[in-house]
């Protein structure tokens, strides 16, 4: 399921940015956006990237573009992928991931630039992690025993004799 979808991103999800541009005098593309500005257009930035998410620029045709499964920080100089600058090992499941980029406002005198990026806990990308819990929806066994092993530990460990217990105990020690 995670290749279909890196495979779908990558076809479908173009970066792409409003440029100023004279309009050819129609508003509609046949399988674009509605542009509602005569002086706006659409057009492709870049192609081949994996979850594109966010990006910056650096100037004019250099920019920036962040990876959301990847943790890749990839630059782009005049509509081509020059290459990665920082690869981060993110935890990419559901809406986390590497996300966002900002450049200082001083930039380039200042030479920051700030990341929003959910850090893997196991220092590696955690696709191969969604891969097998994707898996799971394959193997309706696998799923059973699974859950049965999840609902038996959760009857174990936070029935109400036990929770109890450990809330005293909790206080006892408080107490000392």
């Amino acid at each position: 399921m995670i290749q279909r979808l890196m495979s779908l991103s990558t076809v479908m999800a173009l970066a792409v940015a409003l440029t100023l541009v004279p309009s050819s005098g129609t508003a509609v593309a046949a399988d674009g956006p509605t542009m509602l500005h005569p002086l706006l257009g659409v057009r492709p930035v870049v192609t081949g990237l994996v979850t594109p998410t966010s990006m910056a620029f650096l100037g004019a045709n250099d920019l920036l573009i962040l990876e959301k499964i990847s943790g890749r920080v990839k630059r782009v100089t005049d509509g081509a992928v020059v290459g990665a600058v920082l690869d981060l090992a993110v935890n990419s499941a559901s809406e986390r991931g590497l996300l966002g980029i900002a450049l200082h406002p001083g930039f380039p005198t200042v030479p920051f630039v700030y990341l929003y990026w959910t850090e893997s806990s196991t220092g590696a990308d955690s696709s191969a992690l969604a891969a097998q819990i994707s898996g799971l929806l394959d193997d309706a066994s696998q799923r059973k025993e699974l859950g049965e092993a999840g609902l038996r530990r959760a009857r174990a460990e936070f029935s109400v004799a036990r929770m109890t217990d450990r809330t005293l105990g909790l206080y006892e020690r408080a107490l000392r």
